[in-house]
């Protein structure tokens, strides 16, 4: 009986640590839920201002459609840009009367030649010389206009730097003497590429062929215009670092040469290259005859 007693007691005992277990296993679980609850509703309640505090995360960047209405000389982020369809970035349209207006009197006059019919605004995308991607602008004659928009969309793709593109109308003075030679002067000191300006070839009566819309100046400071007369002598110019970058045996980054990428897309298009011109050499010049 004795035996049978103790029995009893040791299965009530087991009984209740087993009880006992249980109920600190169902407390455990009881707090771990409440306190998962209580991470998530906090979780949800910081979302909004962990965002506010990193723009732009969890968030997909916007892409743009258009650079229709960005400015020349605009930096872009490449995130922002569909790269895989560059294309529809680089667009050509007629002159609006705004850029009409902006450019009469500057690098466009009354003339027997053009007329503002015969020209088209190019909006396009390059590189800079600091590879960021840079809004450019560019007016050329309309024949030529979709060979110069295949032209830039081919150098982005390329990754060719060039240092800027706006519309020589930027270099005009703000007074009412217009003097087009110092303007193109003031374009290519800035490394400008430019086309359309009509104006007379410096130092002659001939009427170049920038003032038809058919050329185009390619980084001017890297690329120079030098005269016959002074292809192998030093010689005073207006140009910036001119001595420097008219000696072709040295290479620098950004010259033209026939090697360069620049040069091959140009003449594919059936451009001719004024580094080809026996005596006068014209490095940053592109033209196309029509």
């Amino acid at each position: 009986m004795a035996e049978k007693g103790a029995d009893n007691r040791k299965e009530k005992t087991s009984h209740r640590i087993r009880y006992g277990s249980l109920i600190v296993m169902l407390a455990v679980l009881i707090l771990g839920i409440v306190y998962l609850h209580g991470m998530v509703q906090r979780s949800e309640e910081k979302a909004p201002a962990s965002q506010s505090e990193t723009p732009g995360a969890g968030q997909e960047t916007t892409i743009l459609e258009s650079i229709e209405n960005l400015k020349a000389g605009q930096i872009l982020d490449a995130a922002s840009l569909d790269l895989n369809d560059p294309d529809k970035y680089f667009t050509s349209s007629q002159l609006t009367e705004e850029q009409k207006e902006d450019m009469k009197g500057k690098s466009y006059i009354d003339n027997p030649d053009i007329s503002y019919d015969d020209l088209s605004y190019l909006k396009v995308l390059h590189y800079n010389y600091e590879h960021e991607i840079q809004v450019g602008e560019i007016v050329v004659n309309t024949k030529v206009a979709e060979d110069c928009r295949q032209i830039f969309l081919e150098l982005f793709q390329e990754g060719y730097e060039i240092h800027s593109m706006y519309r020589i109308d930027r270099f005009y003075g703000d007074d009412t003497t217009r003097d087009a030679e110092q303007a193109d002067i003031d374009s290519i000191n800035q490394d400008n590429t430019s086309a359309f300006h009509y104006r007379k070839i410096a130092g002659t009566n001939v009427t170049s062929e920038h003032a038809y819309g058919m050329a185009i100046d390619i980084n001017p400071l890297e690329n120079p215009y030098v005269p016959a007369n002074d292809v192998t002598a030093a010689g005073a110019s207006p140009y910036l670092q001119y001595d420097l970058y008219k000696d072709r045996s040295n290479l620098r980054p950004h010259m033209i040469t026939h090697e360069d990428i620049c040069y091959q897309i140009f003449t594919r298009h059936g451009f001719t290259w004024g580094g080809d011109w026996k005596g006068t050499k014209d490095y940053q010049h592109f033209e196309k005859e029509m």
